[in-house]
């Protein structure tokens, strides 16, 4: 069973069928995890991702990216995950579209820990679990998925 499992809410997964932007994605899933967790600094939390977004994109190619932020007062990873549909122009690293994004604050204290959970989210590149998060339509569906990941 993966070390990441509680992780994700299913209050905070998303699939949507739309046209997005880069920066409307990120506002959106920041401002769910900050009002799902009571955090008060997302006008921060966003500045700083997309300021790092302008040097370097989140977007590591496969169709994933992973915007994120470490916080001082953080003592776990708190997650949001949009599953998109349609493309979106994330400037990935390859060149090509994302569709599965996760969002996510983690511990600035849990280095180690930062670093194990961006490894285990890479999982999702595996072209055919990837196949089937797009191929989902609801939530919990994604967290079947998540669970069955091992870490």
């Amino acid at each position: 069973m993966s070390e990441f499992k509680d992780l994700v809410k299913e209050d905070l997964v998303f699939i949507k069928d739309e046209e997005m932007q880069k920066e409307e994605i990120i506002r959106f899933l920041c401002e769910k995890v900050c009002e799902y967790y009571g955090i008060n600094k997302k006008e921060d939390i966003i500045q700083n991702i997309l300021k790092r977004e302008k040097s370097r994109s989140s977007g590591i190619g496969a169709g994933l990216a992973f915007p994120h932020a470490r916080m001082l007062d953080l003592d776990e990873v708190k997650i949001a995950v949009l599953i998109n549909k349609k493309p979106i122009d994330f400037k990935s690293l390859d060149g090509k579209p994302t569709h599965i994004v996760f969002f996510f604050l983690s511990p600035l204290r849990k280095g180690e820990y930062h670093l194990r959970f961006l490894h285990f989210i890479t999982n999702f590149a595996n072209k055919n679990v990837f196949n089937k998060v797009l191929s989902i339509n609801s939530p919990k569906e994604f967290i079947d998925i998540w669970n069955s990941i091992k870490s």
